[in-house]
């Protein structure tokens, strides 16, 4: 049982070693971080394994969700640089948003919907592969309903499809995706959506927690131009993550960290 005392960095730690059970099927072309030597220095989150900056923080209110950890070339790129969240590209241009939207990015979680790599140099854009597995995706699922249950934060927020996708079935909410009408899998996930289709608000899930549907930051100039068509997309989509914090009365930085 979780104890009310626990860090941050505590809850993390236990996390890291349920993460040993999130173990990818022959054949599908990932590896989990046992098979990595990176697992040894416990780089299993992101920014810098940890999953956070501040550790020693006594809650997290926004967890930030991404696909993957990309392939084993990009991720050898990550892992050889001596400060993530200053060299890492696209978790600089996430910070800045997250910062513009007033949270303290000090009490954000940031992790992946599987969290595995991709073998090799396998393609990181286009179809997620990891789709397609329905028993791994619901292991992966297990794993983030643990870390919701441990980090218990107020605001997730998805990166893009793929991750949107992820926690459909946990959202428990039509407002997530509200064309009733698409094909669906085995999950009753529908099978194919766009930008356009997801939620332009929070949406709450029945477990009380705030739902944002925001584009990718490697993409965000892009993709944000194609969800939103507008001149300013990205002020569109900083406003998004602003409306969620608010919602969920979470403090502005300037006037809590």
């Amino acid at each position: 049982m979780l104890m009310a005392f626990e860090t941050v960095g505590e809850k993390i730690d236990g996390l890291r070693g349920d993460l040993q059970s999130v173990t990818p099927p022959r054949g599908l072309r990932c590896k989990s971080f046992n098979d990595r030597r990176v697992c040894e220095i416990g780089f299993a989150f992101f920014p810098g394994g940890h999953g956070v900056l501040d550790g020693s923080r006594a809650e997290i209110t926004t967890l930030v969700l991404g696909s993957d950890w990309g392939n084993e070339v990009s991720f050898d790129r990550i892992v050889s640089r001596t400060s993530y969240d200053k060299d890492e590209k696209s978790f600089g241009v996430g910070r800045r948003l997250l910062e513009d939207a007033g949270f303290c990015v000090e009490d954000c979680f940031f992790t992946n919907a599987w969290p595995v790599l991709r073998s090799d140099d396998m393609p990181e854009i286009g179809h997620h592969a990891m789709r397609e597995v329905t028993s791994f995706t619901q292991q992966c699922r297990g794993f983030f309903k643990k870390t919701l249950k441990s980090l218990q934060p107020k605001v997730v927020i998805t990166l893009g499809l793929s991750p949107a996708w992820f926690v459909t079935p946990l959202v428990e909410n039509t407002a997530w995706l509200p064309d009733e009408q698409k094909p669906r899998n085995d999950c009753g996930v529908p099978v194919n959506f766009t930008l356009r289709s997801l939620p332009t608000e929070p949406v709450e899930s029945p477990s009380k927690v705030l739902y944002v549907a925001g584009v990718h930051w490697s993409y965000l100039s892009k993709h944000a131009s194609d969800r939103w068509n507008t001149k300013d997309a990205r002020a569109t989509e900083c406003a998004l993550y602003e409306l969620a914090r608010k919602t969920a009365g979470i403090t502005a930085a300037n006037e809590q960290c």
